[in-house]
């Protein structure tokens, strides 16, 4: 079973992303810079964490890192801009861990 982080599941997206993956046999963890009773969608996920907020750059960086090689994720899918914006630059640090960081290349 492949291990998939979503981010900001406070957003709009999340809860309908966060179904699809599970229906396609995903084992989805879940983040938000909000705790998880503040919204519905992380009660349908594996495992949620809350994260700090992209704004906060190389925390922000160090604790994605962290936790992509703790939950041994596969996949890292961010779906706010901020994350996406900040991440993106840092794809090669992710797949050194076996991750696909989920985002446009740099240049994009």
């Amino acid at each position: 079973m492949k291990n998939i982080l979503l981010t900001a599941t406070g957003s709009m997206s999340a809860l309908a992303v966060m179904e699809r993956y599970k229906e396609l046999g995903f084992r989805v963890h879940a983040c938000d810079i909000y705790d998880r009773s503040w919204n519905v969608a992380p009660a349908f996920a594996d495992e949620f964490f809350q994260s700090l907020p992209a704004s906060r750059g190389e925390e922000y960086l160090a604790q994605m890192l962290r936790e992509t090689a703790e939950r041994k994720l596969d996949y890292l899918i961010p779906l706010t801009d901020p994350e996406v914006d900040y991440l993106s630059c840092h794809k090669e640090k992710f797949a050194a861990l076996g991750c696909t960081l989920c985002t446009p290349e740099m240049e994009v």
